[in-house]
């Protein structure tokens, strides 16, 4: 009985190792018609499916996962450690040590080290998502910057806005419903950690926000919550030119 056992388990590990071996052959195999088409991997610890589209002259690092109907554009910097899933990345992009899920990377844009985009993220020329930044169904106009420890969701942003650290666009519907940013004029939106800006938040051409009373924020000293005044109707409106629908379940000011 002993011996039998002894033969099963030689028998799996002789099977497993011929399968890994199989894996391995076809892992490689994919690596070599991509370098074969001009695509630079200098490294055997890069996985790429086989439904993957690399453009020559883009660079994989080692580390890297490419997964699905992922599309690389030339001249892109991929790696090392980073992960990509069913997305397209634009012409000239670096995505360093991050993860990208079901997205649109557009062109000359810089993500991470260490961001997390999620479904739904779409971003246009020359958008930086930096350290610790997590994206989700949200979409970036040309030259946004949003450098660390940001979360970013279900949220349009304007051309040139740049986030500051510890910003939160967060949803507490009941249901999601669209809001946006608008054109930044490369001016900051900034919020402290503990502040938010509740449910796909608009913010309008070229204004900021900010705690009060420091710099780079909006409102006199003795404002406070989201620095927003009265306009002629009545009605709140941010000095940052925000402005979002409140559910049912949030108290009105």
């Amino acid at each position: 009985m002993a011996m039998e056992s002894r033969n099963d388990t030689a028998q799996a590990l002789a099977a497993a190792r011929e399968a890994l071996d199989r894996a391995e052959a076809a892992r490689e195999a994919v690596l070599l018609r991509h370098i074969a088409n001009g695509v630079q991997i200098a490294s055997r610890t890069v996985f790429i499916d086989e439904t993957v589209q690399i453009a020559p002259g883009a660079v994989i690092l080692p580390g890297t996962i490419l997964r699905g109907s992922t599309v690389i554009g030339p001249g892109c910097v991929i790696g090392p450690n980073a992960l990509i899933e069913d997305s397209t990345v634009g012409a000239g992009t670096t995505v360093n040590a991050s993860q990208v899920y079901a997205s649109q990377i557009g062109p000359h844009n810089n993500i991470g080290p260490f961001t997390h985009v999620r479904a739904g993220t779409a971003t246009d020329y020359g958008v930086h998502l930096g350290a610790y930044v997590e994206t989700k169904n949200s979409r970036f106009a040309r030259g946004n910057t949003v450098s660390h420890l940001t979360y970013i969701g279900d949220s349009d942003v304007g051309k040139y806005c740049n986030f500051g650290c510890g910003t939160v666009t967060c949803n507490y519907r009941l249901q999601h419903q669209p809001g946006g940013a608008g054109d930044g004029g490369g001016r900051r939106l900034h919020r402290r950690r503990q502040h938010r800006h509740p449910g796909r938040a608009r913010r309008g051409p070229g204004h900021r926000t900010g705690p009060p009373g420091q710099r780079g924020g909006l409102g006199r000293p003795q404002d406070g919550g989201l620095h927003r005044q009265k306009t002629a109707s009545g009605s709140r409106a941010g000095r940052a030119g925000l402005t979002r629908r409140r559910a049912p379940n949030i108290p009105q000011d």
